[in-house]
């Protein structure tokens, strides 16, 4: 586990791109895909965007949020899910590519550890399929099988 400790400018830079984020959501009228409760909208595009910015950091790479482009991958060539707990497992859904590399960032506040990856075929395996939220079945890759960094 790598972890990364974001200034304030990083932390800036992160929750206006999520807020952006979350205001083209709002006029584009989209939701989201996987049944996320929108009340919480902001929060959960403001810990996307600053473990997206983390894992840039860890990688020596630019980020810049890709605004407007919802294909892009998050980071360079790989895609991040952030998540605000250290047990935590990374999820993938049946959507998501079997080609790309997923990494799992735990964040808290600005300290983000990034805890690992796997890539999307290796993830999407049946022992890891679960309904914990009962109702947004996915792939809940816990963290021994994830790649540690």
């Amino acid at each position: 586990m790598a972890r990364i400790v974001l200034s304030p400018s990083e932390m800036y830079l992160a929750t206006t791109v999520a807020c952006m984020r979350m205001i083209e959501d709002i006029f584009a009228n989209r939701s989201d895909r996987y049944g996320a409760d929108k009340k919480n909208g902001f929060q959960l595009h403001i810990m996307g965007a600053i473990g997206e910015l983390a894992v840039a950091k860890f990688l020596g790479v630019f980020w810049n949020g890709n605004l407007g482009n919802l294909k892009a991958p998050d980071v360079g060539f790989v895609q991040v899910r952030s998540r605000s707990e250290q047990w935590h497992s990374l999820i993938l859904h049946p959507a998501d590519s079997d080609d790309d590399l997923f990494y799992l960032v735990t964040v808290q506040d600005n300290v983000c550890d990034v805890v690992g990856y796997i890539r999307g075929r290796d993830g999407k395996h049946p022992s890891h399929w679960d309904d914990p939220a009962r109702g947004r079945p996915a792939f809940f890759v816990k963290q021994e099988y994830l790649v540690l960094v």
